[in-house]
Formats: structure tokens, sequence, C-alpha cells
């Protein structure tokens, strides 16, 4: 791995390239996070980045900025809930204050609605991220319970929901009861 693309793996971000149907290179900007030496993100599922990688899995991720190091591969689109809450756990070890303010309330609803999916580029050979595990889980203890965690994350947001727009609980969500009661029992819907 050449030292630039060291340093640009540091800010935990990317410019996603996926082609239009005219062959044009379009990049969106996106977090990443390097699992088992694939670069992984979460998207909405019917957003055009997936439907651009679909029809066409040929990506280039240029890693750090819009003219960063460039990796080509090719991309899957995982909808598995166990992925994308994994990748989700991934985001708040990355970018915890952008989670934490304004982004995590929202992924955590579209997870649940089944809205978000994993787009994990698996690199071309020689891949150049080979062997790098998941940056942001190292040193998380194995067997962890998750569930706690997910726990804790909801009354943090649901703290941050009644101080920031006043809510006195996240009642009014369409089909979800987000209450502490229902994620302590498993019921959240």
């Amino acid at each position: 791995m050449t030292p630039e693309l060291q340093l640009a793996l540091k800010r935990h971000t990317q410019w996603f390239g996926s082609y239009k149907a005219s062959g044009e290179l379009k990049k969106i900007q996106v977090w990443l996070i390097v699992n088992g030496g694939q670069i992984e993100f979460l998207t909405p599922g019917n957003s055009y980045k997936v439907k651009r990688a679909r029809r066409n899995p040929r990506v280039t991720c240029y890693v750090g900025s819009e003219d960063g190091p460039a990796i080509s591969g090719t991309a899957q689109i995982i909808s598995d809930r166990s992925e994308v809450a994994r990748v989700y756990r991934s985001y708040w070890k990355t970018h915890p204050l952008p989670m934490a303010i304004v982004i995590g309330l929202r992924l955590w609803i579209e997870i649940l609605l089944n809205k978000r999916v994993v787009v994990r580029v698996q690199p071309d050979e020689p891949n150049p991220l080979a062997g790098l595990l998941e940056q942001s889980a190292a040193g998380e203890k194995a067997g962890k319970n998750q569930g706690d965690d997910l726990r804790k994350q909801l009354h943090t947001f649901m703290d941050i929901l009644k101080v920031l727009r006043g809510y006195s609980s996240a009642e009014g969500l369409p089909g979800i009861e987000l209450t502490p009661q229902a994620v302590a029992n498993g019921s959240v819907r």
C-alpha cells in the first residue's frame, strides 16, 4: 500500500464512481470502511448509484478526495440486515460526531425500514487493500453485545430529539415504535 493511500484511508471518505448508461463516470462522495480488503458503504437501496452499479458493477473509488488514489473494482449490492447493521456500527466508530448529531437516527430508522443497503467493492488484483481488516473494529472486544449498543444509541437519539426538536418521545414516525421499552423487549417494528 502506498503512503498516499494510507493517508487517504484515514479520512474514511471516498468519491464513489459508477457509470451512467451513456458511459459517463458519475462521482458521489460517501463514507467508507475497509473490511477484509474490500471497500464498503451504506446508501439508500433506490439511489442512482445502486441502480448504476446493478446495471454495470465496474466502479472506481477515489479514496480520501475527488482526485485521490483510485481503486477500480467490482461492486456488489448487499441487503442483508446484519451486514447493513455492521457497517452502521462502523460508521459510529469512524464518524461519531456526525452520527450523533445529524445522521445516526435517520440511518437507523431507514435500516429498520429496510431502505439501506451496503455497497461492497472488491478491488481488482493486485488488491492494494489486501489483508486490511475492518479498520473501525480494531480493538473491539469479541462477543460484545451489539443489541445493548443499539439500545444505548436509541436512548441517545431520543435525548437528542427531545432537546433539538422539542419532542417528548419518538412517536409519530410512521409504522415504527421507537420507545425504549419496545427496544428493550425486542418488539421494535
